[in-house]
């Protein structure tokens, strides 16, 4: 699989070294503000697939840049997404194929699943959720995407929120703290609780190659695909 890759920060340097280990995957090239410049004048060389971990002023171009090119791309990128319904009518209306995701780490997509269980229980039982996200103090985005997704999954499921609120309480709003400290490579934990009990579910990066390697399995997974997926797509196959 021949990958093109936008952006050199943390996560374009953890699928570097990922891809580095795998016989099977040739990074064929690699952009970011600095050259994405010979991109746009040039053209991309051959490819199978591209892989976006930028920013969310450069994800619109990089996407184009990719279809222009008919590449889909996968998008791990977050803090875009009032632009997603755009781009999912674009694509489904045939200007290129895209996979999108908050979180690629398989442990993250088993949570959003019990997410949408959460929802669904809060409809028949007293309790209260809050969701609370650590990530370094280098993240631009607050909450995390993957805290949105969380939420999402909750809310769409129950009729006891009908949205969120960040770092504030607000009547019928789920609670999101969001945290910046350190190095913390991403914490996300769903509190339930009530005053007869209290359950919490944390989920923790360790490394951020975990995140690196569930963005080059979608990568493989979407070659050959066409239209709108997202991560939960490729993990509900895998499932199936």
């Amino acid at each position: 699989m021949r990958v093109i890759l936008f952006g050199k920060g943390r996560m374009g340097r953890e699928i570097l070294e990922v891809a580095s280990q795998q016989q099977d995957i040739e990074i064929v090239s690699v952009y970011d503000s600095k050259n994405i410049e010979g991109a746009k004048q040039n053209g991309l060389p051959p490819a199978d697939v591209c892989i976006d971990f930028t920013t969310p002023k450069a994800v619109i171009e990089n996407i184009n840049i990719a279809w222009k090119h008919r590449l889909p791309i996968v998008v791990g990128t977050t803090g875009w997404y009032e632009h997603l319904p755009e781009i999912k009518q674009r694509s489904n209306s045939g200007e290129g194929t895209i996979l999108v995701g908050s979180n690629f780490a398989p442990g993250v997509n088993l949570f959003f699943k019990i997410a949408s269980l959460i929802g669904k229980f809060i409809n028949h039982f007293d309790f209260e959720v809050s969701i609370t996200e650590k990530h370094h103090i280098h993240k631009k985005d607050a909450p995390s995407g993957t805290a949105i997704t969380l939420t999402e999954k909750i809310i769409s499921n129950t009729n006891k929120y009908n949205g969120w609120t960040l770092n504030q309480h607000e009547q019928g709003k789920l609670p999101i703290k969001a945290i910046r400290e350190g190095d913390e490579k991403g914490t996300h934990i769903v509190n339930i609780y009530n005053e007869l009990e209290e359950m919490e579910i944390i989920h923790s990066a360790k490394d951020r190659k975990v995140f690196a390697i569930g963005a080059l399995h979608a990568a493989r997974w979407i070659v050959n695909k066409s239209g709108f997926f997202t991560v939960e797509d490729f993990y509900n196959e895998i499932l199936s």
